[in-house]
């Protein structure tokens, strides 16, 4: 389970010692996530504020 890894990764993405952005491609409302799950990516991160 990915629980017990959370604090760890975000103290080092805190630190700026790992950077998402890095493997992220794009950031997406959630009313967008079923369709570009369909394309191709190397990470899709969906953001519940954006509208």
């Amino acid at each position: 389970m990915a629980r017990p890894a959370i604090e760890p990764v975000l103290a080092l993405a805190g630190t700026g010692r790992l950077r998402p952005e890095l493997v992220t491609d794009r950031v997406l409302p959630f009313s967008e996530a079923p369709a570009a799950l369909l394309e191709p990516h190397t990470k899709l991160v969906f953001d519940r504020s954006l509208a």
